[in-house]
């Protein structure tokens, strides 16, 4: 009895080695045949494209070298993929600039402003295509359909056709990008009382007409604002960030209410309307909506000569002190000195006993030559008082030094400026200064 089990155990075994030597000799039998196909020719030397034969030590071989093959393959297309990509985006770049280097005249449907903004507020804000556009794409597309009726030739277009259409396509394509952008910005920076609906078109460093929806902090609608433009304002030294609303109205209640600061049209248009946005950094805005600011506030500042710039604030600081006639101004900290403007400068408001009141923090300062003393103009900035931050009124923010000798200030080697007047007419009397940037108290 134990020996005819002994010889039934014997024999469960050796069928076990038996399949698994047989399956292992499956695997290398068909396992060649694959790489056969890239292998070179008996006896050459071994090299990156030739397969390695399987053994029976590793049966696998082939498929790793396939693999290998493969994904190598695999990141070459990607890499031509690519370059094709970045070679398309620079094409349609440089076609979209002959639309403004040809001088070709833009046509805008004569669609009243109020039928704009009302269809604006009942379409679906995140979908805002544009009709002509995709009815364009559409009628060019391999897949449309065409209309039916008798075949007739029509005639191939002109090259110019052709590249003021290219033109216009990207010009649209880059109009809907800037939407894109505008509303990611407002969500990242969780402006929650706006919801940018339209935006139209980008022309003139400036985009519009725009449609933004006012909102409340339940998410309830309180009113619209309408404008026919819309441009921005940064300030790299303040951290602020500015939308400047041009010739539009602002609707509650169906009431319509034109911007301040200027005549209203026929339409109920005109004025500007600015919303500062005081703790936004500028910088992602300068990077996705370059074309929306002024060509001076695009420009990246270099620094200055340290030793240069670290003397010049040693005079003004010297000069502030001496001539001050209320607060006493020290100036912190500037970038660098372009002719007489002085770049991304912190200015210190002290009182009398040299405590800290406030402090001025403005991408540009000018010293100009006043009617007594001189005055110091800072542009584009804003002003901390405790842990309130306050962009500059209009953008700009005066100081006033009526004992200030222009003479003594030159001789220190300060650069000072002439503040340009406006021509006023031979029989009217000298013009005053305009009240669309009126004069912020400093000094």
């Amino acid at each position: 009895m134990k020996s005819k089990l002994a010889s039934v155990l014997a024999s469960g075994a050796l069928a076990c080695v038996l399949a698994a030597c047989d399956d292992a000799a499956a695997s290398a039998h068909a396992e060649p045949s694959i790489a056969r196909q890239d292998a070179g020719p008996v006896g050459a030397g071994a090299g990156p494209g030739t397969a390695v034969v399987p053994s029976a030590e590793n049966p696998h071989a082939s498929c790793e070298a396939r693999i290998a093959e493969l994904t190598a393959e695999l990141r070459r297309e990607r890499d031509l993929r690519l370059e094709r990509e970045r070679e398309w985006l620079r094409y349609t770049q440089r076609m979209a600039r002959l639309m403004e280097l040809a001088g070709a005249p833009r046509f805008q449907p004569e669609v009243p402003a109020s039928e704009r903004e009302e269809r604006a507020l009942q379409s679906d804000p995140r979908a805002p295509a544009s009709v002509s556009g995709a009815a364009e794409v559409a009628s060019t597309s391999p897949s449309a359909s065409p209309a039916p009726g008798p075949a007739v030739a029509a005639p191939a277009p002109s090259a110019d056709a052709q590249l003021l259409r290219v033109a216009r396509l990207a010009h649209e394509e880059r109009s809907r990008a800037v939407f894109l952008a505008l509303r990611s910005l407002f969500a990242v920076e969780h402006i929650s009382g706006l919801d940018l609906l339209e935006s139209g078109s980008v022309a003139n460093g400036a985009t519009g007409p725009v449609v933004l929806r006012v909102i409340d902090d339940r998410g309830r609608p309180l009113g619209s604002l309408y404008a026919e433009r819309l441009r921005l304002e940064g300030s790299h030294a303040a951290r602020t960030l500015t939308l400047v609303l041009e010739q539009g109205w602002d609707r509650r209640s169906g009431t319509r209410t034109p911007f301040e600061g200027g005549p209203a049209d026929a339409e109920g248009r005109g004025g500007v309307r600015r919303i500062e946005l005081a703790h936004v950094d500028p910088t992602p805005w300068f990077e996705a909506l370059p074309e929306l600011f002024r060509e001076d506030q695009r420009q990246a500042v270099t620094q200055g000569d340290p030793k240069e710039l670290t003397a010049l604030r040693f005079e003004l600081n010297t000069l502030f002190r001496a001539d001050a006639s209320g607060p006493v101004y020290r100036l912190e900290s500037l970038t660098a000195k372009e002719g007489l403007v002085l770049r991304e400068v912190r200015l210190s408001v002290l009182t009398p006993d040299l405590l800290l009141e406030r402090e001025l923090f403005a991408d540009r300062m000018a010293i100009l030559r006043a009617e007594k003393g001189l005055e110091i103009v800072l542009e584009s900035g804003s002003q901390i008082r405790g842990s309130e931050k306050v962009p500059f009124l209009e953008g700009r923010y005066r100081i006033f030094l009526p004992r200030a000798d222009a003479a003594r200030w030159e001789a220190a080697g300060i650069p000072l400026g002439r503040r340009a007047e406006p021509a006023a007419p031979a029989s009217a009397p000298p013009a005053a200064v305009p009240a669309a940037v009126p004069a912020t108290p400093g000094g």
